[in-house]
């Protein structure tokens, strides 16, 4: 008998081991074969204009409106043949949010909306000395553009302007009707351009926003090759005010937000989203990383270690809390603004935070809201997403692709009043350490090479869809 159930053992984990082993090796790449183009235009001195660029703070402060004059001047003095062009119109919302019009010759095709924002977030004073240079410095060291915006959206603003520039230099003219938006802040501008689009009854194939980044060598586990995320979707957010009223406040509130980020639930592995990802990704995985993802049958809870131990699918798939400030509004009281991000809407975020929240000093402050909603999921089998991912591979060499979330922060919900697909990518490629320092918002640089990359990326988007 003991002999038999041996056997039987032995059978069975052989049994196991073989689909272990085929549901391993089936794995096949799903990526697009797109060769690189080699002979991309060079935008010579570009990396200096970025850099002077980033020279004008404009961010959401009492000196703002001084600084966007100043910027919008300098746009208009470097970008000349843009903003004097007939085919090139311009309209100013909210003062400073633009949008321009590249007017196609053929009505019949549907326009595409580039969207990016002009503002720059105000560095925290606390981890300023973080910072290789001032964070509005602009300067250009080791190969390398520092300075905030470079990372972010300002910078893709500027590349979409040098890349424009460009066509419409050199006389290029566009089938299809395309529209750039800039709003200068992430709520009333962005609003009124989003509003100003419907009432004049746009409907575009796509818009693409900025978001989603370039993994480098092994960030998604042991994988070599960079990887460009696309984003098909946002997180969504909710919000919430914690208030403490004590002399330590301060103190108590981040002990607090510590402890929540510790709570956190784990990454749900049943998202349809992170399955999309998962399978443009797991052929790519060195043999025992596709052994784990391959086989969540036997290996779920391994799988789901993975997941919440890398930092990337840990921000755009897991739960996260982000954009915490702390302030005193008298005396002894404290407030904290965070948000509460995660794959799907937490209906008991509220509670959850209730029943997490240690300090008896700590509550919260009115109730919480949702904020975005990421109920909308964008297809990443249509022409549109092909356009996109076509034109990356085009400009990075040896890179492979994966529709994603991106963790961003709020803004209007251009799904609600513009129907239509919405992508998020902006190319900037990340390594571990740099990934770091975006999560922490400090000491923003981009090399030139992948500035001009990006310049190259808005080339090549724009020639494949006009």
């Amino acid at each position: 008998m003991r002999k038999l159930l041996i056997v039987v053992l032995l059978f069975s984990l052989s049994v196991i081991g073989l689909i272990l082993l085929f549901n391993t090796v089936i794995q096949r790449s799903v990526q697009s074969n797109i060769e690189p183009v080699n002979d991309l235009p060079k935008f010579l001195h570009s990396e200096e204009r970025l850099s002077q660029a980033l020279r004008f703070p404009t961010t959401n402060d009492s000196l703002s409106t001084f600084h966007f004059k100043q910027f919008h001047s300098w746009i208009k003095k470097n970008y000349p043949d843009i903003f004097n062009n007939p085919n090139v119109i311009w309209q100013t919302f909210n003062e400073f949010s633009l949008v321009g019009k590249w007017m196609g010759r053929n009505s019949e095709l549907s326009p595409i909306i580039i969207v990016a924002s002009q503002e720059t977030e105000e560095p925290d004073l606390e981890t300023i000395h973080e910072w290789s240079f001032n964070p509005f410095m602009g300067k250009i060291d080791g190969g390398f553009i520092h300075g905030q915006g470079s990372r972010g959206s300002k910078s893709a603003m500027i590349a979409i302007l040098e890349s424009l520039q460009y066509f419409v230099k050199n006389n290029v003219l566009t089938d299809r009707t395309i529209y750039f938006a800039f709003p200068h802040n992430n709520h009333q501008g962005e609003t009124e351009i989003i509003n100003a689009l419907k009432q004049a009854t746009i409907k575009p194939e796509f818009i693409l926003k900025t978001g989603g980044l370039i993994c480098g060598e092994n960030m998604l586990w042991d994988i070599k090759k960079r990887t460009g995320l696309i984003g098909i979707g946002q997180q969504s957010v909710t919000s919430a005010t914690l208030e403490c009223n004590s002399k330590q406040g301060m103190q108590i509130i981040g002990q607090e937000i510590q402890h929540l980020t510790q709570a956190l639930p784990p990454i749900e592995t049943d998202q349809p989203v992170l399955e999309q990802f998962l399978a443009c990704i797991i052929p790519e995985l060195g043999f025992s990383q596709r052994l784990v993802f391959s086989n969540q049958w036997l290996l779920s809870n391994l799988k789901q270690n993975r997941l919440q131990n890398n930092p990337v699918t840990q921000s755009l798939f897991g739960h996260n809390i982000n954009a915490m400030s702390v302030s005193s509004d008298s005396g002894n009281s404290f407030l904290a603004n965070l948000a509460y991000s995660a794959p799907t809407i937490k209906s008991n975020t509220e509670q959850w935070l209730k029943n997490h929240l240690q300090h008896p000093q700590v509550q919260i402050l009115g109730e919480s809201q949702t904020i975005q909603n990421n109920s909308k999921i964008a297809s990443s089998k249509n022409h549109a997403y092909r356009i996109i991912e076509n034109s990356c591979k085009e400009v990075f060499s040896d890179l492979i692709t994966s529709p994603s979330l991106v963790n961003e922060p709020s803004s209007p919900d251009w799904y609600n009043d513009i129907d239509t697909d919405i992508y998020y990518f902006h190319p900037v490629i990340y390594n571990q350490k740099s990934f770091k320092k975006s999560l922490n918002k400090t000491d923003a640089k981009i090399s030139i090479r992948n500035y001009k990359q990006m310049i190259q990326f808005y080339y090549k988007l724009l020639l494949n869809v006009i």
